[in-house]
């Protein structure tokens, strides 16, 4: 199964920072709502989904907010909004307990014209043929940074199906979409972006 299946979800918003929030107990955010699936698994996506829940760890979150993602894209894709609603919390909610200052969206302006899907959290880099560094930051509530290097960043929004993304800017104005593909679990290897290469970064 391609990576980027692996983390395919919809979270529309983030949850606010740690310090702000009432902070959810982590076994609760280690329940994972598996109701809505066959108790006998009738695809290999079915079948992902329960190998992952059976072998998850306790007190790993980052590996409980990617059960969760894949729990709510699966639920989503089958028209179970009420399900997918409350796994994309829990995954906002688990993501959230995993990090401290980070921030949690580019702050793109405007809205998107199109319905934000596919959402993860990562940044990656690369130099391009001039030797100057570009570096594309994602987060889960379907924002991008992209900054070149000590310029200021653009900021906009952003939408994945398949093996391509959607771009979308306010300024300067831009819709657009390339191929794109994570490497690795989450993108651990880095991203094929528009025939690029890119390695993971900070």
């Amino acid at each position: 199964m391609r990576a980027g299946i692996l983390l395919s979800a919809l979270i529309l918003c983030v949850a606010p920072p740690l310090d702000a929030q009432t902070k959810v107990p982590s076994r609760n955010l280690e329940r994972f709502d598996v109701s809505g699936l066959p108790a006998t698994p009738t695809n290999d996506v079915e079948r992902q989904i329960r190998l992952f829940v059976k072998v998850h760890r306790k007190g790993d979150l980052t590996d409980a907010t990617r059960i969760h993602m894949m729990l709510a894209q699966y639920y989503k894709e089958r028209g179970d909004a009420t399900r997918a609603n409350d796994c994309n919390r829990l995954a906002a909610d688990a993501y959230s307990a995993t990090t401290s200052s980070a921030p949690e969206t580019a702050g793109a302006p405007g809205t998107p014209p199109f319905e934000p899907q596919a959402g993860f959290r990562r940044a990656f880099v690369y130099t391009d043929s001039l030797s100057i560094e570009h570096t594309w930051e994602f987060y889960l509530d379907g924002t991008f940074s992209h900054t070149v290097s000590n310029s200021p960043a653009e900021t906009g929004w952003y939408t994945r199906q398949d093996r391509q993304m959607r771009l979308w800017q306010v300024r300067p104005k831009v819709d657009r979409t390339v191929e794109f593909e994570l490497l690795g679990p989450a993108g651990s290897d880095g991203a094929i972006m528009a025939g690029v290469r890119m390695t993971p970064g900070n």
